[in-house]
């Protein structure tokens, strides 16, 4: 086996988001990631002498394994992130009714609804928020946590860290804060330490946490321990860590390359029961229509009113996720499942961060979507700088 590699081109620093240390290496044209280096060379034998360099086959295959997957984690943080601005609009409205009648004649295309009608935050009240291409409180939420993985070159560093920014975050930022978020900075003036200073909140604010954490750690062995403390800094309780942890492992193992379908049919040895029998559910159910999936739904979580089966609340917006990403089976495509996520209504934006970044992984991020969203470029940045730092450790 060979261990080094002789080539013409220079190689950015860039490159090393796929981990990769290249030896001998001379002046000519730059590239800026494994897959244009692989294009531009075209490596098609095991020697290619024109081109000056001899390369393994293994070496060349996992070069574009781990190229593929830095890809398809990039795709993950950025999808989730215009799913959730795609959603916002339309966030919050529960029951057929209020739905179908917010998305009037766009029915068909929810996206992006040029009319921000989500009843319990608007621009107007949070000037500098919740614009049309503008994230939610959700995807704000996951851009603090994401603000400061960059501030720290990329890493997680350490919960009490992450509590500190979070708090300057929570008391400037303009927007609506959450519950959780309320509570957390009450524990935290406090002097609450983590994992105290976490409120003892259940929803899904923890799964758009694991999208966040998993873009920089899929493949480590410390992933589920970062999701841990990331969700227990701003709340600590253990549904919510049992779901953000699931939720990272299925989209973890659809950025190493497993098919989304298959990450959805064949649970992981050892998963926790709870949800195993949640994905089941969501699968047994999948042929059903939306609503008449919210009415068993709401009958399973022994909801008085079934439409609240929609809410942040976990598992219930989990089990909707899955159901969503289930019901198209093999057809599913990052625009009809997030216009069906719409549809539901309740949380949907929660549901379209996690459900966003499995779709995206697996199949990219339309254009005419990312286009859409304001200040689209810092996202792709900010997750360049993850990807650069797992590249290093």
């Amino acid at each position: 086996m060979f261990t080094s590699i002789i080539i013409r081109y220079t190689i950015k620093p860039a490159l090393g988001v796929c981990g990769i240390n290249f030896t001998n290496i001379t002046a000519a044209p730059a590239v800026t990631t494994t897959t244009s280096l692989v294009n531009k060379l075209n490596l098609n034998s095991k020697v290619c002498a024109t081109k000056g360099f001899y390369l393994p086959f293994s070496t060349l295959n996992d070069t574009r394994k781990m190229a593929d997957a830095a890809l398809r984690a990039k795709n993950a943080l950025v999808g989730g992130f215009v799913a959730d601005a795609a959603t916002m609009p339309l966030h919050w409205l529960y029951g057929a009714e209020k739905i179908n009648a917010g998305m009037g004649a766009k029915s068909d295309k929810p996206e992006f609804f040029e009319t921000p009608s989500c009843p319990y935050y608007s621009s107007k009240e949070h000037p500098g928020h919740y614009s049309l291409g503008q994230p939610s409180p959700y995807g704000e939420e996951a851009l603090a946590l994401l603000t400061h993985m960059v501030k720290n070159s990329g890493d997680f560093k350490s919960p009490d860290a992450f509590a500190d920014d979070l708090l300057m975050w929570g008391e400037t930022f303009g927007g609506r804060p959450n519950h959780c978020t309320k509570e957390f900075i009450l524990h935290k003036k406090t002097g609450a330490k983590y994992p105290e200073c976490g409120a003892d909140d259940g929803q899904a604010n923890s799964l758009i946490k694991a999208v966040v954490i998993t873009t920089r750690y899929y493949g480590k062995p410390e992933l589920m321990e970062k999701v841990e403390e990331a969700v227990r800094t701003h709340q600590d309780n253990d549904i919510a860590v049992l779901y953000a942890q699931a939720a990272a492992r299925l989209l973890e193992r659809v950025i190493l390359g497993e098919p989304l379908q298959t990450v959805l049919t064949k649970p992981d040895e050892g998963m926790d029961h709870d949800v195993v029998d949640a994905m089941a559910f969501a699968r047994e159910n999948k042929v059903k229509s939306i609503w008449e999936f919210v009415d068993v739904l709401g009958a399973r979580l022994k909801l008085e009113q079934a439409v609240f089966a929609t809410s942040c609340k976990l598992p219930g917006a989990y089990i909707a996720a899955l159901y969503l990403l289930e019901k198209h089976g093999a057809a599913s495509t990052y625009e009809t499942v997030l216009r069906d996520n719409i549809r539901m209504g309740g949380d949907n934006c929660s549901r379209a961060i996690i459900t966003g970044a499995l779709l995206a992984a697996a199949g990219g991020i339309p254009g005419e979507w990312k286009s859409k969203v304001k200040d689209i470029e810092s996202y792709d940045k900010m997750a360049d700088v993850l990807l650069a730092a797992r590249a290093k450790h």
